[in-house]
């Protein structure tokens, strides 16, 4: 169901198809949604990679385990895709340029 917040995004914005500003914006809005789900997948691959598991109980144990650099990137992706799927950041960004 993620792409159906993506897909949501963008109809909903785009629906004034005839402003300029809205076209442009709705697909800022897919673009953010991409480099979510791009961190989301990479924080979580990366997650089961090196625990073998997406469980809290079977994670937990094992993170201390774990390099600490590790931890960080994996982190810093689910980061990176969380802000980027809720639009947050990624849109205030693209509106500066």
């Amino acid at each position: 169901m993620w792409e159906g917040v993506g897909i949501t995004s963008y109809l909903l914005i785009s629906f004034w198809y005839t402003r300029v500003q809205a076209a442009k914006s709705a697909l800022q809005a897919i673009v953010m949604n991409r480099i979510g789900d791009w961190g989301l997948s990479l924080g979580l691959f990366g997650l089961f990679w090196f625990t073998g598991s997406l469980e809290y109980p079977v994670i937990f144990p094992i993170a201390s385990t774990i390099s600490s650099d590790v931890l960080t990137l994996i982190g810093l992706a689910l980061l990176i895709g969380v802000i980027a799927k809720s639009a947050q950041l990624g849109l205030l960004y693209f509106k500066a340029l």
